[in-house]
């Protein structure tokens, strides 16, 4: 596979390459071994290789590498972007798990939630699966669009506050509200609600790829004993088999999970 340079870059020059040096060594015979014409983007811990193959509307497909803390489990993945593709153009994408299982199991690497990933044995053999997976992904979106269906999501956090309004006259409500953890992380919410009592009521809205964020932020948020807290995961019960069983009983581990036409004040005041 062949990289596109970054503007204004030269081969081994980028600034984000020269830091990468001070990392544990296997990232950094990575990075020598990869990035001979385009330097990566750092996210986080990881680095992201912007590829030759492009997704069926121009885009890049983009390719996340990772390393375990102790080097031993790397991990090249598509992050799901495949499916993001599809999702952006306000399309749904029934049964995307088993599609991108079997476009995994045909190109020899793995998926997990739709998710493209491989681990190689070895810093060397990188470049090649970065090849490997970035291929799969834009074969796995090309597959999901030609299947994906029109649909125009509801807006069920602005549904929400509708009903809060109606339900609670004068409840104070806010969008996209951040909320620390106990991991001192902060998270955000689709929406944070204050009853008369005190009671801090915060809602997310489910959809098919956002289920492990809603998981991870309930989780955590929810473990504070400070605050006097009621946590709620809706989603329209019309993609409910998008979403998945599986998700929806995962998420009702860590939030009151239900479909927003279930909902109603009596419940809401009972279950907060």
């Amino acid at each position: 596979m062949v990289f596109n340079r970054m503007q204004g870059s030269r081969p081994g020059s980028d600034s984000s390459f020269r830091f990468a040096q001070g990392d544990n060594p296997i990232m950094s015979t990575i990075l020598e071994t990869v990035a001979a014409e385009r330097a990566p983007v750092r996210a986080g811990d990881d680095y992201v290789f912007a590829t030759d193959c492009l997704y069926f509307d121009a885009s890049s497909v983009a390719i996340r590498v990772a390393v375990s803390p102790r080097g031993e489990r790397l991990t090249v993945s598509d992050d799901g972007n495949a499916i993001d593709r599809v999702i952006a153009m306000e399309r749904r994408v029934p049964g995307y798990e088993r599609t991108a299982k079997a476009v995994a199991a045909r190109n020899g690497i793995q998926a997990n939630a739709g998710v493209l990933f491989a681990n190689p044995s070895c810093a060397e053999e990188i470049a090649v699966y970065i090849s490997i997976v970035a291929n799969a992904s834009k074969e796995l979106a090309d597959r999901l669009k030609d299947a994906s269906i029109a649909r125009s999501y509801r807006d069920l956090t602005n549904e929400m506050i509708g009903r809060l309004d109606n339900w609670f006259p004068g409840i104070a409500t806010r969008r996209n509200a951040n909320i620390l953890g106990v991991s001192n992380k902060v998270h955000s919410f689709d929406l944070e609600a204050i009853l008369e009592n005190q009671k801090t009521i915060l809602i997310d809205e489910i959809r098919p790829r956002n289920v492990n964020t809603i998981l991870a932020a309930s989780f955590d948020v929810g473990r504070r004993s400070d605050i006097d807290l009621s946590m709620w995961a809706v989603y329209d019960p019309a993609i409910a088999n998008d979403i998945g069983g599986p998700n929806l009983t995962l998420l009702a581990s860590v939030a009151r999970t239900i479909s927003i036409d279930e909902l109603t004040p009596d419940l809401l005041l009972r279950r907060a």
